[in-house]
């Protein structure tokens, strides 16, 4: 039986595996789905690396959708020993968020689940969110476009995860809605840019060169 300790926080990092035409799909309008996964494993590799050095008692897992032996996976792991690994689980993103909590909260008294898509996603925002969860259920970071880009929980909520449709702008709306309804007491500490389509490629002009993925056709011309 895992054994819960009362100050530990599991950080989880979900990632899917990055193959061309899978990950990344709404880039696909100005992008080649190669270049979309390349796109996709450079914010995976800098999301983890911008949490380095978090406090002992949070734990980081990367959450993915390949065996750990997957050369991308597998050179993350390398790269990063303290990092843990487990399989997503599930039949929608939903479902997948909600085991993740729920296996977290087994060993850990709070869970910070991360998307790795956003550029500005900084261990001090994990930080922001661990305190929040002093005065409040539930904190979550908001994303521009509407959705969230991180959630934070002491106590699994399988309802925030329920009938939704994921990836559209009612995302954050709806779960404060349910929040409000289940009596939660939340907050959104900051609200942050993601990188889902074309555009969004505009704030953050060195991913593409780091990338090695050019720009379209036109864009940048007079």
């Amino acid at each position: 039986m895992a054994v819960r300790r009362p100050d530990a926080v599991a950080v989880a990092v979900f990632a899917k595996y990055p193959t061309p035409g899978l990950v990344k799909t709404r880039l696909t309008t100005d992008y080649t789905a190669d270049e979309a996964a390349r796109i996709h494993r450079l914010l995976v590799a800098d999301q983890l690396q911008r949490l380095q050095c978090l406090p002992k008692r949070m734990s980081t897992t990367l959450w993915g959708t390949n065996a750990p032996s997957a050369p991308f996976y597998r050179d993350l792991l390398l790269r990063h020993p303290g990092l843990k690994f487990r399989l997503q689980h599930g039949h929608d993103l939903g479902c997948r968020m909600n085991f993740a909590i729920c296996t977290s909260l087994r060993h850990s008294s709070r869970v910070i689940l991360l998307g790795s898509d956003c550029a500005q996603l900084e261990k001090s925002h994990v930080l922001a969110l661990d305190k929040a969860l002093d005065q409040h259920d539930l904190a979550l970071i908001g994303a521009a476009d509407g959705g969230y880009v991180a959630i934070a929980l002491k106590q699994a909520q399988p309802v925030l995860f329920r009938h939704f449709t994921w990836g559209t702008d009612r995302v954050l709306h709806k779960t404060r809605s349910v929040a409000r309804r289940q009596r939660l007491r939340h907050c959104v500490v900051d609200t942050l840019h993601d990188i889902d389509v074309p555009a969004d490629l505009s704030r953050f002009p060195t991913i593409l060169e780091r990338a090695g993925v050019n720009k379209p056709i036109g864009e940048g011309s007079l």
